[in-house]
């Protein structure tokens, strides 16, 4: 019978990481969620440009859609911060890039309040509106991520470049165990 530690120990390895992300996107979340005193006027105007903006990003039907906005408790829900934050950060990334005016910059922390909030809606809504902005999110859509290949070279000295028989590949393997 194989030995599988080696292979339990990477799905444990694997799912201790799994959950240090969870714990990490936990904290990134309770970060960046909204607090305040939100009434359903102000949340309405804030979910429908965040709606907007999302569907302008590329999102259509049920991804586009948030659901509950405030919760029972009068948090705001997980969904509505997700939404907020891939939104929200290209505004802010074409502010810094120069391609949007300072104004339509919007700080999450400085929402506390409903006036706020309709004029963070606004901010979403006229930089969606704008041409320059349109242009600077399809070319950052259409650059082509750019991975580093690694290549590892064989250090193997037993490897005689895949002139080996079937039964040479075996006992090199069996060797190697």
């Amino acid at each position: 019978m194989p030995d599988l530690s080696g292979a339990m120990s990477a799905e444990r390895e694997l799912d201790n990481l799994i959950g240090q992300a969870e714990a990490q996107d936990a904290q990134f979340m309770e970060a960046i969620s909204l607090e305040g005193s939100f009434t359903d006027k102000g949340m309405n105007a804030l979910v429908s440009a965040l709606e907007a903006g999302l569907s302008e990003l590329g999102m259509s039907g049920d991804e586009a859609k948030i659901g509950e906005a405030l919760l029972d408790d009068g948090s705001v829900s997980e969904d509505l911060n997700r939404a907020l934050m891939m939104v929200v950060s290209p505004i802010n990334d074409a502010v810094e890039a120069g391609i949007l005016d300072a104004d339509l910059s919007i700080d999450l922390d400085g929402i506390d309040e409903d006036r706020e909030l309709t004029m963070a809606a606004s901010r979403i809504r006229m930089a969606f509106q704008d041409r320059e902005f349109k242009r600077w999110l399809s070319e950052q859509v259409d650059e082509p991520v750019e991975e580093e290949v690694v290549v590892e070279e064989s250090t193997t000295s037993d490897v005689d470049g895949g002139d080996m028989t079937d039964d040479q590949v075996d006992e090199f393997f069996m060797s190697r165990m």
